[in-house]
């Protein structure tokens, strides 16, 4: 409704957005493989695309609109380890969680690649950091 009252052509809008069948598929896919950890959604999908990188920052966002879901973590295979795409709805820091894995972003979006990491291993740093983030609080 804003684009559409400052003027914007919201067809073209829908196109800028549009994904393939493919993309969109993947996409669904990584959500479907979503596990519930506390108040987290963590997904890790060894799909082998050159978007996946767009794909995971893409179901991160979705998972956010999981009911109890404060924050969302993708990990992905990329060429030399894994990438972790976090989000959050505002409550849980993500960027001081992507930080612990070497890597950074915003309270709400971040991520971090892994060099020479299993996605298993990736998953298990990932789940000792929010259990200490857990038991701190």
């Amino acid at each position: 409704a804003y684009l559409r009252k400052i003027g914007a052509d919201t067809i073209q809008v829908k196109t800028l957005f549009s994904n393939t069948i493919s993309m969109y598929s993947m996409r669904a896919q990584i959500v479907a493989h979503a596990e519930l950890y506390r108040n987290n959604a963590i997904s890790a999908v060894k799909l082998q695309d050159k978007n996946v990188r767009v794909l995971a920052s893409q179901a991160a966002d979705e998972l956010l609109s999981i009911q109890g879901v404060e924050a969302s973590f993708v990990l992905y295979l990329e060429e030399n380890g894994v990438g972790i795409s976090a989000r959050s709805m505002g409550n849980v820091n993500v960027q001081v969680i992507m930080e612990q894995l070497g890597g950074g972003g915003h309270q709400t979006m971040a991520a971090t690649q892994l060099k020479g990491c299993t996605i298993q291993e990736a998953k298990e740093q990932l789940l000792l950091i929010l259990e200490a983030q857990e038991n701190e609080n």
